[in-house]
């Protein structure tokens, strides 16, 4: 929620104006600009768009030993430059699947899970005309060695009855 996000990120402000602050969620990667203004552009100091799982981890090591002028090279960060108001780096810096570590599923509470969701690919290799999702360039599959370890991890570890793949499947145009 936008709202709760302002009340808590206004106290850390507080607490420390000089923290780098970064808002995700809804609202940020689809109104960007408008959230990155909010309360006069003093609240929150970046959000990105896309894939960014690669491109998030640049972020305290670029502020920290480049300054905001590193900062502003991330791929995929969106931010509000004081001179040329909003700015957007459209580079991307798509993950590979078979380079990200599993998921720390170990930290899910235990408690009755029923459900979980699996990940077997990003994007997609096709360029359907009714989808913007489709790019050859952005597309990874998941190792299924990767994939069939973090079905077994909820299974056996958490008592997991349905397991959702995340995917190519979801293209019902391909399938």
């Amino acid at each position: 929620n936008l709202n709760v996000s302002i009340v808590y990120t206004r106290r850390l402000k507080e607490l420390n104006p000089k923290m780098l602050i970064g808002i995700g969620g809804y609202h940020a990667p689809h109104v960007p600009e408008a959230t990155l203004r909010t309360d006069n552009g003093q609240l929150f100091d970046f959000t990105m768009s896309g894939y960014t799982e690669k491109a998030i981890l640049r972020i305290p090591i670029a502020y920290e030993h480049g300054g905001i002028e590193a900062f502003k090279r991330i791929p995929q960060i969106m931010y509000l430059d004081t001179e040329k108001g909003f700015q957007h780096n459209r580079n991307v810096d798509f993950p590979s699947l078979a380079d990200l570590p599993l998921p720390a599923n170990d930290l899910i509470p235990d408690f009755d899970l029923t459900a979980a969701r699996v990940f077997s690919v990003y994007g997609c290799p096709f360029q359907c005309q009714m989808c913007n999702l489709g790019n050859q360039d952005s597309y990874s599959e998941r190792p299924l060695s990767l994939f069939e370890q973090e079905i077994e991890y909820f299974v056996t570890e958490k008592g997991v009855k349905y397991v959702y793949e995340i995917g190519r499947a979801s293209c019902r145009e391909r399938v």
